[in-house]
């Protein structure tokens, strides 16, 4: 059973006051829409008229609110079972704008039909691979996410139109929104606290408005969108193109790695005592995607993909609630009908959505970095984490470079999440070959040394990435258990097998069997006899130990110490 953060205040499985849920819904939106851009942009290439382009927007947020539902629920294999909403994928923006070029918006509807059904089949195989993402790669993989949405923050915040530099007004706007959420998670309780992005929000876009941050041109149609209206779908059609195929295949396994990164942070979110990915809820959240890109296709929409924001917002804020999703996902559904509200949501102010991503940001950078440092390293897994996160801060500071990319690695060198991601993969599957996963350590008696021990097992467990407090113990219980034995005849020898579950130590010697009582012996039996003193050191090993039992072996006899993992 995960055990709750004391950071959170409502976890996956709680739930908030029907307030605190609408506020921290409409928070997560707030942030979501603002990637409807990726559509506008492929609606641009295939030249499609004005009423095809509001009928696709409409749909678009439907299909978002539907992605939030399945991503949430955790029924078979389909669903994370955690809070976060969906994006258009960045990583569709190349082979979507290709597809739009060459068959116009039927070509993209298939195509991100079948990206989603290939991302459908590859969930199925992720549970097999749990050894290509050990805990260390995957903090490396939250830190990359860190890394792409402190980009997106700081070029909202940085970036400008045309030769005209950002005004004082933007400067302001986005000072007083990060500062504003910045107080009210710092110094305030209780709802405050939970909606403090919110508020920011809604402080900033008002602040917006007062100095002229919002276009005139705007606000015109704004108030020209009309209140309701019912989403059109004669904009359907499908085709299917074999050789955009490959462009598709690749984002889609792009999209693969970064929900990897993005459900593993929930679970970190939810979970204090978070020792290793759950591959069956990274599983079904990959399947939710896939079934998500699916949906879009059939019903005329874009490629998507989970949003790292709505993770890291719900680490910031303390509201990490299912529920929240639920919410979220009834509004979402209902802005398809409204096109006025989700009109002003994408009018929202290059200052106050860099404000807010640059807050939640920070949140995910420490995530990262305390799974990174959860396991021991050795000089293996520091080069795998050093070169992931360079591949990806490459691709960050020089992307002009990997522009001259073909266009169908262009998913792959656009990125740095899936940049690095690879890099750490391959870099992982290479350093395994050497790596033994039964190690032994010959012990003589005569000179037997309980630094030579520790160091043995301080090294084997930086090259397994076990957890340091595992190795702690059984280091312990292998110096005790050798202090117990004394000078027995001949060499003893420590054998110890390790996988991602399990740590077992083995300790052969020449003599009888040992004797590990369950019950501490009383004072008067541990003072009567050098037995008593040996119960008490047999009972206190049982006690260290997650089992414990010891076997002859003819001459011989053997302990097995056994630790959880």
């Amino acid at each position: 059973m995960a055990k709750k953060p004391h950071t959170l205040q409502y976890g996956v499985d709680e739930i908030p006051p029907w307030s605190v849920t609408v506020l921290s819904a409409l928070q997560q939106i707030a942030i979501t829409v603002t990637f409807l851009f990726i559509p506008v942009v492929v609606l641009g290439v295939a030249k499609a008229p004005d009423r095809v382009s509001q009928s696709v927007l409409a749909v678009s947020m439907i299909v978002l609110g539907l992605a939030v539902l399945l991503q949430a629920q955790r029924r078979g294999p389909i669903g994370s079972g955690y809070l976060a909403l969906s994006i258009f994928a960045t990583s569709y923006i190349e082979p979507s704008m290709q597809a739009a070029a060459v068959g116009g918006m039927p070509l993209v509807f298939g195509m991100t039909a079948f990206a989603g059904a290939f991302e459908i089949a590859f969930s199925r195989a992720l549970p097999r691979l749990r050894p290509i993402f050990p805990p260390e790669l995957v903090g490396a993989v939250v830190f990359l996410v860190a890394v792409t949405v402190s980009k997106v923050a700081v070029g909202d915040l940085l970036d400008h139109d045309g030769a005209v530099p950002n005004s004082a007004a933007h400067w302001w706007v986005a000072a007083v929104t990060l500062g504003l959420m910045v107080a009210l998670n710092i110094w305030t309780r209780g709802t405050m606290r939970l909606i403090c992005s919110l508020i920011g929000i809604i402080f900033g876009f008002g602040l917006a408005l007062v100095v002229g941050l919002v276009r005139p041109d705007w606000i015109a149609e704004l108030t020209s969108q009309p209140i309701f209206a019912l989403p059109r779908f004669d904009h359907l059609g499908w085709t299917f193109d074999f050789w955009l195929a490959g462009p598709f295949a690749i984002g889609a396994i792009a999209n693969v790695i970064k929900t990897i990164g993005v459900v593993t942070l929930c679970q970190r979110t939810n979970d204090s005592e978070w020792v290793r990915p759950d591959m069956g809820s990274i599983s079904g959240g990959v399947m939710a995607e896939g079934i998500s890109n699916a949906l879009a296709g059939l019903a005329g929409s874009c490629g998507l993909t989970v949003m790292p924001s709505s993770a890291a917002l719900a680490a910031a804020t303390g509201v990490a609630s299912r529920r929240v999703a639920q919410a979220a996902a009834v509004l979402l559904v209902l802005l398809g009908f409204v096109p006025f509200v989700s009109g002003v949501l994408i009018a929202m102010p290059r200052a106050v959505i860099g404000a807010v991503l640059l807050f939640t940001s920070c949140f995910l950078f420490l995530n990262g970095i305390e799974s990174m440092t959860s396991r021991m390293l050795d000089a293996r897994k520091i080069l795998v984490i050093g070169m992931a996160v360079h591949a990806g801060l490459a691709v960050e500071f020089f992307p002009s470079f990997f522009r001259s990319a073909p266009a169908w690695a262009q998913p792959i060198v656009g990125s740095a999440l899936v940049a690095g991601t690879l890099v750490a993969i391959a870099l992982n599957l290479l350093f395994r070959i050497g790596v033994r996963k039964v190690a032994t350590f010959s012990v003589d008696p005569e000179h037997y040394s309980a630094s030579g021990v520790s160091d043995f097992m301080q090294d084997q467990g930086a090259a397994w990435g076990a957890r340091r407090d595992v190795i702690n113990r059984a280091s312990f219980g292998a110096a005790q258990l050798l202090e117990l034995l004394g000078d027995t005849p001949g060499k003893v020898e420590l054998e110890a097998r390790f996988d991602e579950f399990n740590l077992d130590l083995r300790v052969r010697y020449t003599g009888a069997p040992l004797v590990f009582p369950e019950r501490r012996p009383s004072a008067r039996e541990i003072m009567a006899s050098a037995e008593g003193e040996r119960s008490l050191a047999g009972y206190l090993l049982r006690q260290s130990a997650d089992r414990i039992s010891s076997r002859a072996l003819g001459e011989r006899a053997e302990v097995h110490l056994h630790y959880d993992h």
